[in-house]
């Protein structure tokens, strides 16, 4: 790695056995700001989850951007970033890194930054990391359920930041995916419900609205692509037709081919093309 100055660094590394690069630049000056660049270069699970509890203040986060959450404020958030990063790039050649970051215990400390109102930055970094932690990782999924994730996933589709909720659903699509039996306690917390609400035509976001129509589309499927009755029932009385009918006027044709897809599968009614 390269301290740039006092306390600009820029940190590289290849990373998981598919050696996949990934760059870090920030502005930070202290002990745990060593220590990062410490963990990074000598690519440390365990020291990078152990610095999830730095509250070490960053100067300035330059890059990577994540395209909604906040930038990291502390060192911890940093290492939450770090996860999210190992999560979604280096385990692309590497399928059992994601289930390496559980065993070095940063399922805890994520969970614990999920419940941090007061710090919207910990809270960001917790749910973009768990939502790729946990995709194609059943074990980390039921891991997830296990430690309770359950009712504050659910609890946090309500945020006011789009990605947030996305994010939050993706997970939960994950953890039911992993077991179908977690279906039903997300249904009785509501889940069916939050996710409805996501179906937002006022939304003015397509890549959003896409990922909220397929978490539903998942939601009332199994995993051959089988309608599961009880689900779509449930989600047509909750106004999930209304929903995907309007939307699919109003966005990109991707969005309108995907409600388009979902509403045949709810209601058995052909729905004419909007063009």
């Amino acid at each position: 790695f390269m301290a740039l100055g006092r306390a600009r660094r820029r940190l590289l590394g290849c990373f998981g056995a598919g050696e996949e690069e990934i760059a870090i630049e920030y502005e930070a000056e202290g002990a745990d700001a060593d220590e990062f660049d410490r963990a990074f270069h000598a690519q440390s699970l365990e020291d990078i989850v152990r610095l999830l509890n730095s509250r070490e203040p960053l100067l300035a986060m330059i890059e990577p951007k994540h395209s909604w959450a906040k930038d990291p404020q502390t060192i911890g958030a940093l290492a939450g970033a770090l996860l999210a990063l190992l999560a979604s790039v280096a385990s692309v050649g590497d399928p059992g890194l994601k289930a390496r970051l559980f065993a070095a215990g940063a399922m805890r400390p994520l969970l614990e930054f999920l419940g941090c109102d007061d710090e919207p930055d910990r809270m960001e970094v917790a749910v973009v990391a768990l939502s790729y932690i946990t995709d194609d990782c059943p074990a980390n999924a039921r891991a997830l359920y296990d430690a309770g994730a359950l009712p504050l996933l659910v609890e946090r589709l309500d945020s006011p930041v789009a990605g947030f909720r996305g994010a939050a659903a993706s997970t939960l699509r994950h953890i039911c995916v992993a077991d179908w039996a977690y279906c039903e306690e997300f249904f009785r917390l509501g889940g069916l419900e939050a996710l409805i609400g996501q179906l937002d035509p006022d939304l003015g976001h397509d890549d959003f609205l896409l990922e909220a129509i397929w978490n539903l589309e998942d939601f009332t499927h199994d995993r051959d692509g089988v309608l599961i009755e009880r689900y779509a029932v449930r989600a047509v009385q909750e106004g999930a037709v209304e929903r995907l009918l309007e939307v699919q006027g109003r966005y990109n044709e991707e969005v309108a081919d995907a409600a388009s897809r979902l509403l045949l599968a709810l209601t058995g009614l052909a729905v004419a093309d909007s063009s």
